[in-house]
């Protein structure tokens, strides 16, 4: 018998004990299962199927000892060991499922009175998925930001919107940063953290360029509260909208080099590698076109 079959075998009989202290029996006075016990077995099952490389046998194991700890009335390990299914599965790279659960457990943290293990348990989903699945951790993110927002964690809901700009613009989705931006820009006034607010703007404007319209760019200055505290965040906007509209490439290149622009986060850096002002001027064209955007990316990778 191999190792891996001794393995299975050792989570079988774990099956098998755990099942048994589910039975209730009137002959030996056993008039409720034993469900943490039961508990017990799966998890070490689990174990057994991991060591044994069978993620599915192992995800299903967990999650049986979730059930158990549910049917006990355990939201909290209800909720770890279905984190722990989440895991195997995201190993296993069914990410469908792994996102799925999740959410289930980050929920349960959540109804056992564990707002901030609910949090940073979707942050670590999430963030484990960031460069291989961006949609799947997209979709974790969102589950993020609704939790922490029921429960009033500004700072959460801060953090968790920029993880989502960044990856809405990293899979294109201009309309979709565009429109967490907005939303990252009203919690910010809220707080008064005017440079974030100028930097969100100023983003917002870099994005409008990528889609090639400079007229949008140019209302996102709109959403700044008050023109006097933001002078450096207007002059560069305008330096950059006069040689994008006059198809100044030169110009507007130079532009990209201020001090101001350099200093913005990783994401932006990246849109100003992708940015060129039209040829032949007018700000309904396209600053870069698919096929510039394609070799620009290519250099950054």
């Amino acid at each position: 018998m191999s190792a891996n079959e001794r393995r299975i075998a050792e989570a079988n009989e774990c099956f098998q004990r755990a099942q048994k202290h589910l039975k209730t029996s009137i002959w030996q006075l056993k008039t409720k299962p034993d469900y943490d016990s039961a508990a017990v077995e799966y998890e070490r099952a689990a174990v057994c199927f991991r060591n044994a490389e069978r993620l599915d046998l192992c995800k299903d194991a967990y999650l049986k000892a979730s059930e158990c700890h549910g049917s006990n009335g355990n939201r909290f390990h209800e909720a770890k060991a279905k984190e722990s299914a989440a895991m195997v599965a995201k190993d296993a790279k069914d990410f469908a499922s792994a996102v799925k659960l999740f959410e289930e457990c980050s929920e349960g943290y959540l109804h056992s009175g564990h707002m901030d293990t609910a949090a940073m348990t979707i942050d670590k989903g999430a963030k484990m998925m960031e460069l291989s699945e961006p949609k799947e951790a997209i979709k974790l993110y969102e589950k993020g930001l609704e939790l922490v927002q029921q429960a009033d964690r500004s700072r959460m809901a801060m953090d968790f919107s920029h993880r989502l700009i960044r990856l809405h613009l990293g899979i294109k989705d201009y309309p979709a940063a565009i429109r967490t931006t907005l939303d990252l820009i009203e919690k910010y006034k809220e707080v008064q953290e005017l440079p974030k607010i100028g930097q969100l703007v100023v983003g917002l404007v870099l994005i409008e360029l990528v889609k090639g319209d400079s007229i949008s760019a140019l209302k996102m200055l709109n959403y700044l509260p008050n023109a006097d505290d933001f002078r450096e965040e207007i002059s560069v906007t305008k330096a950059l909208l006069d040689s994008f509209d006059e198809g100044d490439d030169k110009a507007f290149q130079e532009v990209l080099k201020r001090g101001y622009l350099r200093s913005m986060d990783n994401e932006y850096l990246r849109l100003m590698k992708l940015l060129h002002a039209p040829s032949g001027g007018g700000g309904s064209k396209l600053g870069a076109t698919d096929s510039n955007l394609e070799n620009e990316e290519e250099d950054l990778r």
